[in-house]
């Protein structure tokens, strides 16, 4: 297997079966940020609203050969038979292949955590120069919000994509050094519905310059109420167990987070505040202490 077979073996086994058993999420002190811990909800963003451009891009050659192509089908001829789709694929086979990967896209909601809630970086990029928060889940005590469970297929064509709809599918992000276009005679070998491993790919590759962030992705279709996506998913309020605050943050922001949370029926929570390592310690960095 070379390098490209074996980068593209490797970024779907990291599909998740389990749950990382702490996740964490940085965010600014704000009106909505608020109104969201209140709720017990978190924000699920949509992919061309991303900082990097090439997260979620349909980086795509699709220049298919006639085995590539054959093997598509093979792979897919259920979905497209029963979402009559099957002579729009034959027609063209490149055009359908993006414009699905698109369709996907453009309906699906990602909620960003990472397995470290101390680097320097994230809590200068996302909260707010470090005068945000970062709130620590237990996945644990909300398996269905954090589960790993593969795509639910759906016997029907419905709005969102041909392939069915995402409900929180939860990834480890790879980030590999060069960028690997997807690989359609390789990915079939894998015995997944190909449109399916397709997304499976934008959403779980990004470049190694955000390596930092080590994330981990929660994605969801979202649904449409009035013509408008919900972007707000629920949570169980007692997977939130820690709320630490930045070492920028100011005491009133601090009282009012605090006030929120004792007002809205959370279970306990942890209260830490971001302070920077001591010098003896010869390093950069920051921990926590209770408050």
């Amino acid at each position: 297997m070379n390098n490209k077979q074996s980068f593209n073996a490797i970024s779907y086994s990291k599909h998740y079966t389990g749950i990382n058993p702490i996740l964490h999420t940085y965010m600014p002190i704000n009106i909505l940020s608020l109104k969201s811990l209140m709720n017990g909800d978190l924000f699920f963003n949509q992919p061309a609203n991303f900082n990097d451009p090439y997260d979620c891009y349909p980086f795509d050659e699709i220049r298919l050969s006639k085995t590539d192509i054959q093997n598509y089908r093979n792979s897919c001829e259920e979905t497209l038979i029963n979402s009559n789709l099957l002579d729009k694929f034959n027609k063209n086979p490149s055009n359908y292949i993006k414009n699905e990967l698109n369709k996907v896209l453009k309906n699906i909601g990602v909620k960003c955590f990472s397995k470290n809630d101390n680097q320097m970086l994230m809590w200068s990029h996302y909260a707010e120069k470090h005068q945000g928060i970062c709130l620590t889940f237990v996945a644990l005590k909300d398996k269905e919000f954090f589960n790993g469970t593969s795509v639910t297929f759906k016997g029907e064509r419905i709005e969102k994509c041909s392939a069915g709809y995402l409900e929180n599918n939860i990834y480890e992000v790879e980030y590999p050094e060069e960028f690997v276009p997807f690989d359609y005679a390789q990915e079939t070998k894998f015995g997944l519905d190909l449109e399916i491993r397709k997304i499976q790919y934008a959403l779980g590759v990004k470049s190694e310059n955000w390596k930092y962030e080590e994330e981990i992705r929660i994605v969801s279709s979202l649904h449409k109420t009035n013509g408008k996506f919900e972007q707000n998913i629920k949570y169980k309020k007692e997977a939130l167990t820690a709320i630490k605050f930045g070492l920028k943050c100011n005491e009133n922001d601090i009282n009012m987070v605090k006030k929120i949370v004792e007002n809205s029926e959370y279970h306990h929570i942890e209260f830490l505040k971001a302070q920077l390592v001591h010098p003896k310690n010869k390093g950069y960095g920051i921990e926590f202490k209770p408050i």
